[in-house]
């Protein structure tokens, strides 16, 4: 215990610091994405900055539940499951499929997807948690829809850069955003059945970064 007071003290010292290299991480991102001379290479390293940024937002997690593990499991199979549907059926999601840019498939699908599930959940949780709604129902109704605003912008990321590609158009139709919303609704009953007392001082910073990192990929 002592010597996890000790690291979280650590963490929360050099905050700022952390904070400072996800800027400056995702500002060249963004950057080398979008230049035609770098755009091949940068585009190969999104996975690289989807894990590094979901152990750095696990990092200043306070272990506040002790259920955190089962949380991650939860999510990540159902994440993962549910994109192994779409991919293999066209429910839920369309017809898509991914490439080869986010790394190790098993069954068609990046592991680095199931880790992502998780790290938007619990992040867009956080958040929900700072609004207040007193209704539960409404919580996880809340950060559902914060999901599924988040993924508009992920998806013209996504097709721009080829992380995915959708079969007979450019650009996903309702029912991509009908069946995030529906996955969402698990994934967030999971994070307040089981982590609704978390805190965590970078989780919501990132989510900040991240929107802007998407909102400025989209307006380049």
């Amino acid at each position: 215990m002592k010597k996890e007071n000790n690291i979280r003290a650590f963490l929360q010292r050099h905050k700022n610091s952390v904070l400072i290299q996800l800027v400056i991480i995702h500002i060249v991102g963004v950057v080398g994405l979008n230049l035609p001379a770098t755009a091949p290479v940068f585009s190969q390293l999104s996975v690289f900055n989807l894990l590094l940024s979901a152990i750095i937002v696990a990092l200043f997690h306070h272990l506040a539940s002790r259920y955190a593990l089962l949380f991650c499991v939860a999510v990540f199979l159902t994440g993962f499951l549910a994109e192994a549907i779409g991919v293999h059926t066209g429910y839920l999601f369309g017809d898509y499929y991914y490439t080869q840019r986010l790394g190790w498939k098993v069954i068609e699908v990046p592991l680095i997807i199931g880790v992502n599930w998780i790290v938007l959940t619990y992040c867009t949780g956080l958040v929900v948690n700072r609004i207040r709604l007193r209704n539960e129902v409404l919580k996880v109704i809340t950060g559902a829809s914060m999901m599924v605003l988040l993924d508009v912008l992920l998806e013209f990321f996504a097709v721009k850069h080829q992380l995915w590609v959708w079969l007979g158009q450019d650009y996903p139709g309702w029912d991509n955003f009908i069946g995030w919303f529906v996955v969402s609704l698990i994934t967030h009953s999971f994070y307040r059945l089981w982590m609704s007392k978390s805190q965590n001082s970078m989780a919501i910073p990132y989510l900040l970064i991240l929107f802007v990192f998407l909102l400025t990929d989209f307006l380049w």
